[in-house]
């Protein structure tokens, strides 16, 4: 997020909530994507995840620009002392994550996992990655 939030075209917001989990990208006045991923590399790469995207001559278009800019002004633009307080937790969670990884590998070592789908297995016309 440090990073994120130097780049002069990019705008950058915080919402603390715990019930906050909606997954709405909009990027300008073209399109928006509605779906399960998180905007991170492993949610576009390697995840199984599914996003729609929805074209801004779409009517829902002008539906969704409007929640996300009620989340956008509710949300605050993180400072300094927000950042470096994150990065110490990012810095624990991280952590943990390592032993949750591996008590997840234990599971399925148990009880086998299921196949995974491909996305090329299903036709579509465009993938946005």
């Amino acid at each position: 997020m440090a990073r994120a939030i130097k780049q002069p075209n990019i705008q950058l917001r915080v919402y603390t909530s715990p019930r906050f989990h909606p997954k709405l990208y909009i990027f300008g006045d073209v399109v928006a994507l509605v779906g399960s991923a998180n905007l991170t590399r492993s949610a576009l790469r390697e995840n199984q995840e599914v996003v729609i995207s929805v074209d801004s001559s779409d009517d829902r278009f002008v539906e969704l620009r409007a929640i996300f800019e009620g989340y956008w002004n509710g949300a605050d633009v993180p400072t300094d002392a927000q950042l470096a307080i994150y990065r110490e937790f990012y810095k624990q969670f991280a952590k943990h994550d390592a032993a949750a990884e591996a008590l997840g590998q234990k599971v399925l070592d148990k009880l086998g996992g299921t196949q995974r789908v491909r996305p090329s297995q299903y036709p579509i016309t465009h993938w946005l990655v």
